[in-house]
C-alpha cells in the first residue's frame, strides 16, 4: 500500500474504543455491465447511517464509505 491509509482499519478500531461498536456495510446498489460496474455502499455505525458512496468495486465503495464515516465521526467526537 502507497501510504494510503485503511480507512475500513481506521473506522473499526476508532468506532470500537468510542462506541463499543463495529461498522456494518451495506451494499445498496449495483449497476453497469458486468465490466464497469459501479457499487453504491452505505456504512452504518449505532444509529448513524454514512453514505451512500459509489465505486468502481465493492472494495472501493466500502473504503470511500469508511473515510466518510471516518472523518464525520472524528470531527462530532471530540
Amino acid at each position: 500500500e502507497n501510504g494510503t491509509k485503511d480507512f475500513k482499519t481506521l473506522l473499526q478500531e476508532f468506532t470500537q474504543k468510542k462506541f463499543k461498536q463495529t461498522p456494518v456495510y451495506t451494499l445498496q446498489d449495483e449497476k453497469g455491465p458486468e465490466h464497469d460496474k459501479i457499487f453504491t455502499i452505505l456504512v452504518k455505525v449505532g444509529q448513524q447511517t454514512f453514505g451512500p458512496v459509489n465505486g468502481s468495486s465493492k472494495k472501493i465503495a466500502e473504503q470511500k464509505a469508511a473515510e466518510l464515516a471516518y472523518s464525520q465521526l472524528k470531527t462530532t467526537s471530540k
